[in-house]
């Protein structure tokens, strides 16, 4: 006992010196975060829109509660990926602005405090009825142990999920391809299909908007640009993250295939999220 005490404190001597020192504190699940939610196709403010931390730790954490809304639509591939969706308990709502402000909440913990902290992506779910149910990212400390805030980019919510977009380059993917990619036996097989619904959401949503950026329509109004860079922004985070959720698959040949076949795919639309 007097032994296992000593190499304790020599323990927490050696953690001390090194700028680590054990406490228990409050440890809070997400940095405050505030934003914007708009509707496609008017780009006007979405007012009562429920907004919705995603916590790392709950079953099924992104799977949206779909939801008919005005869409009658039943020949839709994925409803709780293509229709809108809501949730039961919401951590805040848009105002009339279609602004919204959350705060989260924090435990205490056991943990080590240490100089300098790397950085998180934080996943807020939106949801308002008549839309598609989207996913915007607020950026925090991977550590937060004091109150955080943080701005998400402006999120486009679709009022018409179901009108596929073209790719806005010449070699892009289809919407309707990379959707046969989610298949339990194709290439994204084994990734979080939650998490690629809400990225092909987003990819749907910035190639609408850079198209019409593009075209010579006379109608363009300033808000088409202002909203686009924010849509391309979240689409790239969130193919991103995707990528993230895929296994690494095994150490056979088969494994390695299916992960550069991953990479290669989200490469081809992060090439195209960067055409401008």
């Amino acid at each position: 006992m007097k032994r296992m005490k000593k190499y304790m404190w020599l323990l927490i001597g050696v953690l001390s010196v090194s700028g680590c020192i054990p406490t228990i504190t409050k440890i809070y699940d997400a940095p405050n975060v505030s934003g914007e939610v708009v509707g496609w196709p008017n780009l006007e403010p979405i007012a009562n829109a429920e907004i919705q931390y995603i916590h790392r730790n709950e079953d099924n954490a992104w799977a949206a509660k779909a939801i008919r809304a005005r869409h009658s639509d039943n020949n839709a591939e994925n409803l709780d990926r293509q229709l809108p969706g809501v949730f039961s308990e919401a951590d805040g709502w848009s105002d009339a602005q279609g602004l919204y402000a959350i705060e989260a909440d924090y435990s205490l913990k056991p943990t080590l405090l240490m100089v300098g902290y790397a950085l998180d992506e934080y996943p807020v779910r939106v949801a308002a009825n008549g839309y598609a149910t989207g996913i915007v990212f607020a950026t925090g400390s991977l550590k937060i142990q004091d109150v955080e805030f943080a701005y998400a980019p402006a999120l486009v919510l679709d009022e018409h999920p179901l009108v596929v977009a073209p790719p806005v380059i010449e070699d892009g993917l289809s919407y309707h391809e990379l959707n046969t990619y989610f298949y339990t036996h194709n290439v994204f097989g084994e990734c979080n299909a939650h998490v690629g619904g809400y990225a092909l959401s987003a990819l749907n949503v910035f190639r609408k908007l850079q198209a019409r950026v593009e075209s010579t329509d006379s109608t363009i109004s300033h808000r088409d640009i202002q909203y686009a860079n924010p849509a391309r922004l979240n689409a790239v985070t969130l193919w991103k993250y995707f990528e993230q959720s895929c296994r690494d698959g095994t150490s056979t040949s088969e494994g390695y295939t299916t992960r550069f076949a991953q990479h290669d795919i989200v490469k081809q639309i992060l090439t195209e999220l960067q055409h401008e």
